[in-house]
């Protein structure tokens, strides 16, 4: 027994494949037992145990009657947690892949408590190879504990840079550059997958390389910018004989991702046979995201059910949550996915993890926006307009806290949707938008024939555009014009949300009308002072 690899806790045991519950052990731990039964006594009781996390400990207040304060306390060695750890870490290493992420997890409690002894003393950090302090981080990641990986990011940088490992440098910062792009901080992401790409470019490290390209190319996705370049890299990656299965997964999820439909998919699932064949988790479970927000995915649900409880069993409970709320999306089950949505935003909230909170928050306040427009079920005199409806689904904290990020961070992609029906409403109602939806409106730096037009109304109609509408509307006409001869029109649409902005502002704004409502309503939305 002397020779087997059990988990810091001592309850699983490591097979050379899988963790399995560990046999019973022969030199049990010791055990500290107090026996209070039928007792009475006063005053406070203080109860302190060493060790490493295996001695076991049992209080019996059985029958006892006490007066005073009872505490306890388990002091652990941060030296044997973190051995312990760093055995777990050398158990999954794969000499074929390096970063490989595998099928088994951490011990959740035995990490929080090694962050704890870390956030006191970061020299604790020392007791780990290079490779085990990147795993460690990698861990966390997965975790979605980004508070946490926040301490120990600057040590695993710096031990790279010292140890002149070019490819350990880059990767680690490409994780770096992903977790500021988890928190949306894209100018520093940018820059760390950047650097990344360069060293890797310099010492010919195809893998390296690829993925972040892969990581570049998603912050300018996320912020509506071009990744022709990327794409490219990956294409020709893809027709290259003989390049590494881990470089040849980035390269088809990229390439996935800029397309739609059947011709999405044949990428997706190659990216998830190469995962498969490598054995790492995360890249399987990133094929798998893919697959199922793509309307046409086959991948069975066996296998999306197989990853997921792989997931579970590493700890990776924000990708657990994430994975199901997109199947239950799928299949419409409203109550389940309530669950699995609010989960996913406590977590995300709490560890400033933006890229899934904001768009998960936007997606539900602001989806069902088009209903207001229903006279049944919002019936509206607009002689004496009651706002106290919208004020109701407008004037929300947590709504706020999600538009003031995706403005500040130019994450165009998640609000780009919504912009077009909040301008709607705007127009429609004659509603003056709160501030920070007045904000999230028009104060995105996007260069877009179409996005121009949605500023040039809300600026009219708002009065910071003081050219006379007729002018305004000249101006709206050219770009369509300019629109169409670009192909843009596709994009633009010639109906729905975008196009009644249009008419809306042409009905209301240009044309003239003796109603008093609308005089109102127009002079209502000019002096609004923000």
């Amino acid at each position: 027994m002397s020779d087997l690899t059990l988990s810091p806790d001592g309850k699983w045991m490591w097979t050379g494949t899988d963790w399995i519950p560990a046999p019973p052990s022969s030199n049990p731990a010791p055990q500290s037992n107090i026996n209070l039964s039928d007792s009475m006594m006063s005053g406070d009781m203080n109860v302190e145990q060493q060790g490493s996390g295996q001695a076991a400990s049992s209080i019996n207040l059985t029958d006892s009657s006490m007066s005073g304060d009872i505490n306890i306390t388990q002091n652990f060695d941060a030296e044997n947690l973190v051995k312990g750890l760093s055995n777990e870490l050398k158990s999954t290493f794969d000499p074929n892949y390096r970063y490989k992420v595998p099928t088994t997890g951490l011990s959740k409690n035995t990490v929080d408590i090694v962050i704890s002894k870390i956030k006191l003393d970061s020299k604790i950090l020392q007791n780990f190879s290079l490779d085990e302090l990147y795993d460690f981080c990698k861990q966390l990641f997965l975790m979605g504990k980004l508070n946490n990986l926040e301490y120990c990011i600057p040590y695993l940088i710096q031990r790279a840079e010292e140890s002149g490992d070019v490819s350990m440098i880059c990767m680690s910062k490409i994780l770096v550059s992903q977790f500021y792009g988890f928190r949306w901080e894209f100018s520093k992401s940018e820059a760390y997958a950047r650097s990344a790409m360069e060293i890797a470019s310099n010492n010919i490290l195809i893998a390296e390389r690829m993925k972040a390209i892969y990581v570049l190319s998603d912050i300018f996705t996320t912020q509506s910018k071009d990744t022709s370049d990327g794409v490219s890299a990956a294409e020709d990656l893809i027709k290259l004989e003989g390049a590494k299965s881990d470089a040849l997964v980035y390269a088809h999820l990229l390439v996935a991702d800029s397309k739609f439909g059947p011709e999405s998919e044949s990428h997706e699932i190659q990216a998830f046979k190469l995962a498969e064949e490598i054995g790492d988790l995360e890249m399987m479970a990133t094929a798998v995201i893919y697959a199922i927000e793509n309307e046409t995915h086959t991948l069975e649900n066996d296998i999306v059910n197989s990853i997921v409880n792989k997931l579970e069993l590493a700890g990776y409970d924000l990708l657990v949550s994430f994975v199901e709320l997109l199947m239950l999306a799928k299949e419409s089950s409203v109550g389940r996915g309530q669950m699995k949505m609010n989960k996913l935003l406590q977590i995300s909230k709490e560890e400033k993890i933006w890229e899934i909170y904001v768009p998960l928050l936007l997606g539900h306040r602001l989806a069902n926006l088009e209903s207001l427009f229903d006279s049944d079920t919002f019936p509206f005199d607009f002689d004496a307009p009651d706002y106290s409806f919208l004020d109701n689904t407008f004037l929300d904290d947590d709504l706020e806290l999600a538009m003031n990020i995706a403005v500040e961070s130019n994450a165009f992609q998640c609000a780009g949707s919504y912009i077009p029906i909040l301008l709607n409403i705007s127009l429609f109602f004659f509603y003056p938008l709160p501030k920070h939806v007045d904000r999230f409106v028009s104060s995105f730096t996007f260069k877009d024939n179409g996005y121009r037009i949605i500023q040039l109304i809300h600026n009219s109609i708002k009065g910071l555009d003081r050219r006379e509408c007729a002018e305004v509307y000249q101006e709206i006409n050219n770009l369509i014009q300019l629109a169409k001869s670009e192909d843009e029109w596709d994009i633009l649409g010639e109906e729905g949300s975008f196009a009644n902005c249009i008419t809306l502002y042409e009905k209301n704004w240009i044309e003239a009308h003796q109603d008093a409502w609308r005089f109102d309503g127009i002079n209502r939305l000019k002096n609004i002072n923000y």
